[in-house]
């Protein structure tokens, strides 16, 4: 079974790849605007002390830029770097595809699926690289199931409104890619939160 998702790519296959664009000036400006939540989380960023993981990570290493006028991830010297938490390549299918496969017992087993589809830490805590209250575990993030409150889905948000849901539940896995980056992540990108939202109401 193939599925078409790479962890570093190579120079040779850079040129098929769409390249990532930043949110202009009218579109941040809108979505701030939309959704106050954004603003407090940008003072609180800023207002961290500068030894804190959120300042460390606004001053980034100047090799992986991240501002409004570059976009590192169409610089193939850094895509083909095997960096799991921002060089992974694929689109919605495969990405769905991969996620599939690992709840339906295809890659996982059932005693470890028992394990990542519940929350360890159950209580809100404020997380310390989105600064966004979040329930997490086992490297996911977790947030109430849209129709049942008393279940969760599972995934995790990604930079520029990339995003990742499972309903283990339901056997569903949802996910958006753009390579337009929008100003939000998880549940401050408007965009992901209207397609989960159309989702459950039409099934």
């Amino acid at each position: 079974m193939s599925i078409d998702t790479t962890i570093g790519l190579s120079k040779e296959e850079f040129k098929s790849l769409a390249r990532a664009t930043q949110p202009g000036l009218l579109e941040y400006a809108r979505d701030v605007l939309f959704d106050l939540r954004v603003i407090i989380m940008l003072a609180m960023m800023y207002a961290q002390p500068s030894n804190s993981l959120a300042a460390r990570i606004r001053i980034h290493p100047s090799w992986l830029p991240l501002n409004f006028d570059t976009v590192a991830l169409n610089d193939p010297n850094i895509v083909e770097l095997n960096m799991a938490a921002i060089g992974g390549v694929s689109d919605a299918y495969n990405l769905a595809k991969l996620f599939s496969l690992a709840i339906d017992g295809t890659l996982l087993s059932n005693q470890t699926l028992a394990q990542i589809i519940r929350p360890t830490i159950t209580n809100w805590h404020l997380e310390q690289v989105f600064l966004y209250p979040f329930v997490k575990g086992r490297g996911f993030f977790f947030e109430k199931h849209p129709v049942n409150r008393n279940t969760y889905l599972f995934g995790h948000p990604g930079y520029g409104c990339q995003a990742l849901n499972i309903d283990f539940d339901n056997k569903l896995v949802i996910a958006y890619v753009s390579n337009g980056l929008k100003t939000g992540s998880g549940k401050m990108c408007r965009t992901y939160q209207s397609i989960l939202r159309s989702l459950y109401q039409s099934l």
